[in-house]
């Protein structure tokens, strides 16, 4: 008997599958970038981004056969500021955003070199001006996501946080 996904890894970051659908934990989005696409929907996503199979790619070269076979998305930075005081160490006791340290994750893959897509983590600013990248195999980035998800939980464990409150505190929502 094999196990669905809902039963082999119940629910990343908590999060679980509609009450009427335990198998597929993934909105649309995820599943584009997971499951192969339809001869519709690549026909589709070519039209849409310079002719590529995917619709996560924003490569819009190919003029050379090269450029075709690379694809990538622009990576979304957030900040890292949970240690905002170091950033204003020696400036005046300025926060200016040259010395916050954000963090960019994207997707990037080229069909002649990688033989999948990978999840690159760009590390960018700071004090000491760090600027590091990192890629991840699939396998990887969903190990971090799922170890980032149980050290959110162990941080808001014994307080009257939640990562739902602290999300809406943030964007604003709570004022």
């Amino acid at each position: 008997m094999s196990a669905t996904y809902s039963e082999a890894a119940p629910g990343i970051l908590g999060v679980r599958a509609p009450s009427g659908d335990r198998s597929n934990p993934f909105t649309q989005e995820q599943e584009n970038l997971i499951m192969p696409q339809t001869h519709d929907t690549r026909e589709a996503a070519r039209e849409a981004n310079h002719g590529c199979q995917f619709s996560w790619c924003e490569n819009d070269m190919d003029a050379h056969e090269a450029q075709r076979w690379e694809h990538f998305n622009t990576p979304s930075y957030v900040p890292a500021t949970a240690d905002s005081l170091r950033c204003l160490k020696g400036y005046d006791r300025m926060l200016t955003s040259e010395f916050v340290t954000v963090l960019g994750i994207g997707v990037r893959y080229n069909e002649d070199l990688d033989p999948a897509p990978k999840v690159v983590v760009h590390i960018h600013g700071g004090v000491d001006q760090t600027d590091a990248d990192y890629e991840l195999r699939i396998d990887e980035a969903t190990m971090l996501y799922n170890e980032l998800g149980n050290a959110i939980r162990t941080a808001c464990n014994g307080t009257n946080l939640s990562p739902r409150r602290i999300a809406s505190i943030y964007s604003g929502e709570d004022r």
